[in-house]
């Protein structure tokens, strides 16, 4: 019987976020946001905005936050799940994504967006981001970067 009760008490929280996600909780543009991140509730986030998501995100916490993430393979297409994870390196190469809106707000320092479709720049407006990588990508208006402090951007293509 213990055993059971371990089991039920290390899925609480995970059941709670999808619950929480799937009925809306927190509303569309702000999802429920747990303390300590883990890798079952990362995955739990990125499944509930992303029914298609393969499970193959890779990603780096430290101290309960998200710290580091690559989504290529992943098929994720809605970024609204990243919202308080406390990513500050995000690599989205490769990953068909076009609509980076849910990364507004997020305290981003290094982003790849390498082979993705991702024409609009504007969520990024007032971030201080240092590496932006735009390589092959359908952006055509860099005036969302002004002022923005960049130290590297590569923009082929």
């Amino acid at each position: 019987m213990k055993a059971y009760w371990k089991t039920f008490i290390i899925y609480i929280p995970v059941a709670l976020l999808i619950s929480g996600l799937l009925i809306g909780c927190g509303g569309k543009d702000k999802p429920p946001v747990p303390e300590v991140w883990t890798d079952a509730l990362v995955h739990a986030a990125l499944k509930a905005r992303n029914p298609e998501y393969t499970g193959k995100a890779a990603f780096r916490i430290e101290d309960g936050k998200v710290i580091g993430m690559e989504l290529s393979g992943a098929n994720v297409t809605d970024l609204s799940s990243l919202a308080g994870m406390g990513i500050r390196g995000l690599d989205l190469r490769g990953s068909g994504i076009d609509d980076i809106s849910g990364l507004k707000g997020l305290p981003l320092k290094e982003l790849y967006l390498d082979d993705t479709k991702v024409a609009d720049l504007e969520p990024l407006r007032g971030m201080k981001l240092k590496k932006l990588y735009l390589n092959n990508t359908e952006v055509s208006d860099l005036s969302p970067l002004e002022g923005m402090g960049l130290t590297m951007l590569n923009l082929l293509g």
